[in-house]
């Protein structure tokens, strides 16, 4: 399957570059560029894209008008290609939470290795994207099959049965499917007052952010000390975690090392470097340093549930969103093996079924949830102490 990119920037240069990084991949064609959104739509009628790549800051139209048009008429996946500073990386930010899929930040347009970099992110990006716009097809050609079902089946039964006694059971049916929201109904209060919980720790990457973001905001200040591992790109996790801050009960920051881990608080792991528990507790501290990636990524997901697994065993909580790939997996299953809970994001709400997928295949996982479910269960933690 071919992926259509459309880019949309107001820099010549800008265009140029993204293009010729895109250039010659067998799996993606570039079918337009636009200066500005409203010379974008144009051109995208004649061929709607399945990407569309934007910068935020442009004329006649800003990304977030664009992408909010997007979202309404036409939802296209939606990935950001901004700078990296000040209010750059704060509208990137944003522009996450209403509804993009990634941020790629803007290379250095003069350096090989720079450019380099740029295209393998961007690459990923475009394939996860791409993906979860073939999920979201065939869930709606499931529907579309489902309902066509019903729609015969509801004929036959008025012509069998009458239409009051149809019409009856058809009440019926569908109060019963509203009683049952979910394939596995959970008491995740329960799940979580059963677990003493020193410490949790979140995996997350592609359409992550708005997750981690649900689950921050509704945890109490007395809540344990949370660390997270958000696939992000250098200079834009200070924004983020900025950000959430604004909305959060506990508090929620960048992460340095030899920070002190403390109830209400929350660490999110600096974009290029990895986060690790460095001491066992009590008085558990941080090392934030610049390694290897692990998994393609740094941060990485699994050298921090590694690290969870060896200083806070049995009393920690891990949990693996949504994301493209297997970072994660096995730092889960050490986790479990030493006697944590972990939790997993279901396939049913998850933008990018990678991650999570690549952890219950190894039996890392003991409950799969939706990502209000996982809400609950964090916030519900250590509530009779």
């Amino acid at each position: 399957m071919t992926i259509n990119v459309f880019i949309v920037d107001d820099s010549a240069t800008a265009r140029t570059a993204l293009k010729l990084l895109l250039d010659g991949t067998d799996d993606i064609t570039v079918t337009g560029v636009a200066s500005n959104p409203v010379i974008a739509l144009k051109r995208m009628n004649i061929r709607w894209p399945d990407v569309i790549i934007s910068d935020l800051e442009m004329p006649e139209m800003d990304g977030f008008t664009f992408l909010q048009h997007i979202q309404r008429e036409r939802p296209t996946p939606f990935i950001v290609f901004s700078n990296h500073t000040g209010s750059s990386a704060m509208s990137s930010v944003e522009a996450l939470s209403r509804g993009a899929m990634d941020i790629i930040p803007k290379p250095n347009f003069s350096c090989e290795e720079s450019l380099d970099q740029t295209r393998e992110h961007i690459l990923q990006s475009i394939r996860a994207s791409a993906n979860t716009l073939a999920a979201d097809a065939v869930k709606q050609t499931l529907r579309e099959r489902k309902k066509k079902r019903l729609s015969t089946g509801q004929t036959l039964a008025r012509a069998i049965l009458g239409e009051d006694l149809a019409q009856t059971l058809e009440r019926k049916t569908h109060n019963k499917a509203d009683e049952q929201p979910n394939d596995v109904v959970v008491d995740c209060e329960e799940l979580a007052l059963r677990h003493k919980t020193s410490v949790v720790a979140i995996g997350s990457s592609t359409g992550g952010t708005t997750i981690v973001e649900k689950i921050l905001t509704q945890m109490p200040i007395n809540s344990p000390p949370v660390l997270i591992v958000q696939h992000m790109p250098e200079h834009f996790t200070a924004a983020f975690a900025k950000r959430i801050n604004q909305f959060c009960a506990i508090e929620v920051k960048e992460a340095k090392a030899g920070d002190v881990l403390t109830p209400g608080t929350a660490f999110i792991a600096p974009g290029g470097h990895h986060m690790a528990i460095s001491s066992r507790g009590p008085g558990y501290r941080l090392d934030v340093y610049v390694g290897e990636h692990v998994n393609r990524h740094c941060p990485s997901v699994d050298v921090l549930f590694n690290s969870v697994a060896d200083r806070v065993g049995k009393n920690a909580l891990g949990i693996i969103l949504t994301g493209m790939g297997k970072d994660g997996a096995k730092g889960l299953l050490a986790m479990r093996e030493r006697g944590a809970m972990t939790l997993a994001q279901a396939e049913k709400g998850c933008a990018v079924y990678g991650m999570p997928k690549a952890a219950v295949a190894i039996d890392a996982v003991c409950r799969e949830m939706l990502p209000q479910e996982i809400a609950t269960v964090v916030s519900s933690l250590n509530k009779d102490e």
